[in-house]
């Protein structure tokens, strides 16, 4: 049982690292949208 709880721990972290990395505000989302077009990444 400890084992399974430690697992459910971990994938919940891991669930709120990719949460956060992928709620960026709008704006900021547009902000780094262009800076890759500009380095020419992107459409």
């Amino acid at each position: 049982m400890n084992r399974l709880t430690a697992t459910l721990r971990e994938q919940e972290a891991e669930a709120a690292k990719l949460a956060a990395a992928t709620c960026l505000p709008k704006l900021r989302r547009r902000q780094v949208a262009a800076s890759l077009k500009e380095l020419g990444y992107g459409g």
